[in-house]
């Protein structure tokens, strides 16, 4: 949804304008793709680092008590109690904070990668290959880090994280099918090479993906119930797609018929 708009507004053309400034002659668009997918499995490995070490947190120290103040007190009455006495505001950093931080970025690195290897292809020559490269890669970020934050509760994350996968796969099936049945139409009809990949929206696309997964390493305590929101509307975006598809094809195959 962000995505589409996005690619409409302004900012799409101040981000290929900057691509062909700094980026073009520097670096390919599979190259950079191949980029953002290192520096998002670095991500997930530096997220799940202080719980495999069973390092602290002076952050998510500070999260757990609010959660306790919210189960205990109002939701306001734990902002003003958190405020008041600065839990959320004064916590000390601990080395679990390094590899959190680290992690994040690593994350904005690779979605900014992610961000440039379209406009770069654009300004070349989109490839098949690039095309399924660039799918493959920001599937493979998407998963990684969905799977270190349910390695960070699995007994709690387990459930909702095997759910939330499940409909990426899901989502990600119909997109594909969506997108050979619309190329081998464009092809049988205009008998000439169709697009290179389509891209067939929704709810879910890869910006509000990366919100979600970036709330969710930083709010520890919001975690499972963002899986379940995220699964939910993955799932919504893949019966979106669906009927999309039942437009396209089962409509306007029954009206020429």
């Amino acid at each position: 949804m962000l995505d589409t708009r996005l690619n409409k507004s302004k900012l799409s053309k101040k981000i290929e304008a900057i691509a062909e400034k700094y980026l073009l002659t520097h670096i390919s668009a599979n190259k950079m793709t191949i980029i953002g997918l290192i520096l998002g499995i670095l991500s997930s490995i530096l997220f799940i680092f202080p719980y495999v070490l069973n390092l602290h947190s002076g952050f998510q120290q500070a999260l757990v008590l609010f959660e306790t103040d919210v189960k205990n007190i109002s939701l306001i009455q734990a902002f003003r109690k958190s405020l008041y006495q600065a839990h959320l505001l004064n916590w000390t950093w601990q080395l679990g904070d390094t590899f959190f931080l680290l992690s994040l970025v690593m994350m904005l690195l690779s979605f900014t990668s992610d961000v440039f290897d379209g406009p770069l292809a654009r300004l070349k020559k989109p490839t098949i290959f690039g095309g399924i490269l660039d799918i493959f890669c920001d599937r493979t970020v998407e998963l990684a880090l969905i799977i270190a934050i349910i390695f960070s509760d699995r007994e709690k994350l387990g459930f909702p994280g095997s759910i939330a996968i499940s409909s990426i796969v899901l989502c990600i099936s119909i997109f594909l099918l969506i997108g050979g049945a619309v190329n081998r139409l464009q092809e049988k009809n205009l008998n000439q090479q169709a697009k290179v990949i389509f891209y067939s929206t929704g709810i879910m696309e890869r910006t509000e993906t990366f919100i979600f997964i970036l709330l969710m390493m930083v709010f520890s305590i919001f975690r499972l119930f963002l899986l379940y929101l995220f699964a939910f509307l993955v799932f919504l975006t893949a019966f979106q797609r669906f009927y999309n598809a039942y437009k396209m094809f089962y409509k306007k195959s029954s009206k020429t018929e």
